[in-house]
């Protein structure tokens, strides 16, 4: 008895006696210890392997259904989910008030695919579905097709050149069919974040040396460069992006310095007369 309301690890027991005080507190067998000098610990051998036996036909509690099924939120942003979810609608909303004429069936242009809110709502699902597969995919996968990830999207940049659109000026679109069109510089964003990431967590990877720094200056600059060749500079600046996730990482701040003076160039020979613009730099020099 004196062992009824103690926990088991306070004992001093071995296996045996842990399950014969399992077999106690349920009542199954008797807390009367045995008196016989020659029992093991003072139990009886009949005592001791009832016990075990009980104890091991004990059915486990089941796991909570919420601690397995924790995966698919686990590491989940919800508040930006939520924002992003509200974007996309009023996204797709704007473009339907944009481009609906009076006395069109809504339900026939959605699923036609051939309207541009259709089109949108359509990416919306896929984007939905997307979504849900990399919050149950392991992110071991993606470390490890980070590389296979951009090769792929450099492939599509490629194969933009012979198999092209030329859509609203632009030459970057492929066309699948009379309704889907992609872009694959667009696209690519991605698999260069991947693969930028991969790099610059690698262990080997020292920041610090000029070789480290070039080899991720190339990997935004290729996609960059294949963008303005397909006449998307306007893409090719968010590449130019990644150089601030290089700053962070240990880029020499007289990179930045020049890449922005660059770009405050290229945009003022856009907006200014090339004459107000030789002045400014003239005065800029003196």
């Amino acid at each position: 008895r004196p062992y009824q309301n103690r926990p088991v690890s306070q004992t001093g027991f071995g296996g045996h006696e842990k399950a014969f005080a399992k077999a106690t507190q349920t009542g199954f067998i008797s807390h009367k210890r045995s008196g016989n000098p020659g029992s093991e610990n003072g139990f009886t051998a009949d005592e001791t392997r009832r016990a075990e036996s009980h104890s091991a036909g004990k059915p486990k509690k089941p796991q909570h259904m919420s601690q397995r099924n924790s995966t698919l939120g686990k590491g989940a942003d919800r508040s930006l989910i939520l924002l992003w979810f509200i974007l996309c609608t009023v996204g797709v909303t704007s473009i339907f008030a944009a481009s609906y004429r009076d006395g069109e069936n809504i339900l026939q242009g959605f699923l036609s695919l051939k309207t541009d809110y259709s089109r949108q709502a359509l990416f919306f699902v896929f984007s939905i579905v997307a979504g849900v597969f990399i919050l149950l995919t392991d992110s071991k996968f993606f470390t490890a097709t980070a590389n296979l990830w951009y090769a792929f999207g450099m492939l599509l940049m490629l194969l933009v050149f012979p198999f092209h659109s030329n859509i609203k000026g632009t030459e970057s679109i492929i066309r699948l069919g009379s309704s889907i069109q992609i872009q694959p510089a667009d696209i690519c964003k991605i698999f260069v974040c991947l693969a930028l990431a991969k790099y610059l967590s690698r262990v080997e990877t020292d920041f610090a040396k000029p070789r480290s720094q070039v080899i991720a200056a190339i990997i935004a600059l290729v996609p960059a460069g294949l963008s303005i060749m397909q006449k998307e500079t306007g893409l090719a600046l968010v590449y130019f992006s990644f150089f601030l996730v290089m700053f962070r990482e240990g880029l020499p701040p007289y990179v930045l310095i020049i890449g922005f003076s660059f770009a405050v160039l290229v945009v003022a020979t856009l907006l200014l007369d090339p004459n107000l613009l030789a002045l400014i730099l003239t005065g800029i020099a003196a």
